[in-house]
């Protein structure tokens, strides 16, 4: 693996890190299909009871690398925007995150610091959510003008209703981790040290 880290302990937990710090842990292609390959051969594990999904460095993650997706696709002459990245959301994005999301173990997703698009999406779909106090979750960058992704808008209303989901979703502002815990987006907010302890300790429990 050379874009994630993946372990197992002697009590069954099984974690996955993003380990691209300098690129804030952003999703591209070999990521995707390492954190695919991590998750289907850890969900064939008997001894696996329990994953942590977290981020190596100053991130959870970035959201979509996009300087390495192809965003622009010529075709005939023409230049066709967006198509090149809606492949790649079908083909990578899309079977990351369902099997994130149904994968048959309990599922903790530990937000060690910037969670941003896709990144977030991640994040919201594991079973409990924990948040370091400089966690900063954004579900989208306006700018960008790319509606929320990774099944995040899906997700929100679900976990913390309609009417702040679409704010979050349209507004685009960030959300610290005290503020996820008071939203009940995360189970807990914990001191950045602190933060992997008490996922560790969640996960044997569980």
């Amino acid at each position: 693996m050379n874009t994630i880290i993946v372990t197992v302990s002697e009590y069954g937990v099984a974690r996955i890190e993003f380990n691209r710090p300098t690129a804030l842990n952003a999703l591209n292609v070999e990521m995707m299909s390492e954190v695919k390959e991590a998750l289907t051969e850890l969900g064939k594990r008997e001894d696996v009871k329990a994953l942590i999904i977290t981020g190596r460095g100053r991130a959870f993650c970035a959201g979509a690398d996009l300087k390495s997706m192809p965003l622009v696709e010529v075709t005939a002459g023409e230049i066709v925007m967006g198509n090149a990245l809606a492949d790649s959301i079908i083909k990578n994005f899309n079977p990351m995150i369902e099997l994130i999301y149904h994968f048959p173990r309990p599922v903790i997703s530990a937000i060690n610091g910037l969670a941003v698009g896709g990144g977030a999406g991640i994040a919201l779909c594991a079973d409990i959510i924990l948040a370091a106090e400089d966690a900063l979750l954004k579900i989208v960058q306006p700018s960008l003008g790319i509606v929320a992704d990774l099944g995040a808008n899906w997700m929100l209303p679900r976990i913390t209703g309609r009417s702040r989901a679409i704010g979050m979703c349209l507004l685009g502002d960030g959300f610290t981790g005290c503020q996820l815990k008071e939203w009940g987006i995360a189970w807990d907010c914990i001191g950045n040290i602190e933060l992997m302890k008490k996922a560790d300790e969640i996960a044997v429990k569980l």
